[in-house]
């Protein structure tokens, strides 16, 4: 994990740091050096470095630290202000006698607004609500990117087992030339059946460089994914099959037990649960609007010192002390508070609308999710006995091939339908996974899945 991490520093200060020329190609030295080796990297080291990475976290991050010091300056309300004041000064009362004099004051004032319609109260509110509001977002972002990681991580182990069943029938077909060679040169054989060898053979090989290029670039896509340059050799840990389901379990699923899931996912959502924070807010913000015609009234005292002296006047100082209550009562705004108290209740019953659409969103998702899962894993089923037939039939071709009773075509169909049965298996295994991420994404428990955080639980148990 170190090395992962100090390689992932490498690369981003070659592309962040202003360097000189000799700088710049002794990093990238430095760099070639560290990426030539191959690094390992399991499912939860991508995670991490992603959530420590990405560009969309670190942003929602900075909107939960706007939050707080928004949330700090909405509560000032509710505390009293301090002013320290002073002056001095020094005049000349009459040029041609030289009758001079000096003048200094200080004060210190406290105000405090005893009742402001709610407003105060109301923004300290906001506030706070404020600040949930990022903090879900974040969570909810976080989980996006964990899901996004966990796609490109198993198209990567996906495209592997493509390439692993194209590379089988290169060197299926690659022994297949040379045995077809030998038995025409016995007269075992003919040009056909070693023509259609060949044939076989090219298409093979071109089938597994595409194969090789799709895993580059699926490669690509995750080093593009965890801000690591793409030249670093990265070798993925973990099989598609790892950690699936059981199908009968999901399968027996009841009402009882999905309203329960629902309403965790309820719980657990970050976007959701954002929404219902806005929801308030907005709430909050009629209070806000509606306190522009209600009194105010306030409470202001303080001591203030000031001391006078002339040339030809005895020294004059005083103390004074003072306190004073302010009553603000609004007879007419021009409409000002009732457009604004309108307002406010619109974009609150919208806001209202959108937590009702998210909740019907969250529970046709959850079960399309559940649905698409349960599908994946019989698809997958269905995968691994067709691999299993498709090698049997392949046996089958061979011994009926050798003792003249099948065509030579009907080996080629036989291991053509092999191939293909091993790639479609690993396409399933790869929707499995993906469709079991998405399910953890409705739920909300994603990050709780994936990172095993204590501050990620969101209540999972």
């Amino acid at each position: 994990m170190k090395r992962i991490l100090l390689t992932v520093a490498c690369a981003i200060l070659i592309s962040a740091v202003p360097l000189s020329a000799e700088q710049e190609n002794s990093a990238r030295a430095f760099a070639e050096t560290v990426s030539t080796d191959v690094i390992t990297l399991t499912m939860a080291d991508a995670i991490n470095i992603a959530l420590s990475e990405n560009i969309k976290i670190q942003s929602a991050s900075e909107d939960v630290v706007r939050a707080i010091g928004d949330s700090k300056a909405n509560s000032s309300g509710l505390y009293p202000t301090i002013e320290l004041s002073g002056t001095a000064n020094k005049k000349i009362e009459n040029a041609f006698n030289g009758d001079t004099g000096e003048e200094r004051n200080a004060g210190i004032k406290v105000s405090y607004t005893l009742y402001s319609g709610g407003k105060n109260s109301a923004l300290n509110e906001q506030g706070k609500l404020g600040v949930k509001n990022a903090e879900d977002t974040l969570f909810d972002t976080k989980e996006s990117v964990i899901l996004s990681v966990w796609k490109a991580y198993c198209t990567v182990l996906y495209r592997k087992e493509v390439l692993v069943a194209t590379t089988g029938a290169l060197d299926y077909y690659t022994k297949a030339v040379q045995e077809q060679t030998r038995r025409l040169e016995l007269g075992a054989s003919t040009n056909l059946d070693l023509s259609r060898m060949k044939q076989q053979f090219e298409s093979a090989h071109a089938n597994h460089i595409s194969a090789g290029n799709d895993l580059d670039s699926s490669h690509a896509a995750l080093c593009l994914l965890l801000r690591i340059s793409p030249k670093i050799r990265l070798k993925l840990t973990g099989n598609l099959s790892d950690g699936l389901p059981d199908k009968g379990m999901l399968t027996k699923a009841t009402v009882d037990e999905f309203e329960i899931t629902y309403k965790n996912a309820l719980a657990r959502r970050g976007d959701y649960q954002a929404l219902i924070a806005q929801r308030e807010i907005d709430k909050k913000e009629i209070m806000v609007a509606a306190s522009g015609m209600k009194p105010r009234v306030s409470l202001s005292g303080g001591y203030a010192w000031n001391y006078e002296k002339y040339t030809y006047i005895d020294l004059d100082s005083t103390d004074e002390w003072n306190a004073k209550i302010s009553i603000s009562v609004p007879l007419f705004d021009g409409g000002k508070t009732e457009g604004e108290t309108v307002s406010a209740k619109s974009t609150y019953k919208q806001s209202n609308l959108s937590v009702q659409d998210k909740e019907d969103e969250i529970k046709v998702s959850l079960i399309d999710a559940h649905l698409t899962l349960v599908n994946a894993l019989g698809m997958a089923d269905a995968g691994r006995a067709e691999v299993e037939y498709g090698r049997q039939s392949l046996k089958y071709a061979e011994v009926g091939y050798r003792e003249g009773v099948n065509t030579q075509l009907d080996l080629i169909q036989a291991r053509t339908d092999l191939t293909n049965a091993q790639k479609n298996y690993a396409e399933y295994l790869y929707e499995c996974r993906v469709a079991q991420a998405s399910l953890w994404r409705e739920e909300g428990i994603l990050t709780h899945k994936t990172v095993f955080s204590e501050t990620s639980d969101r209540g999972v148990k």
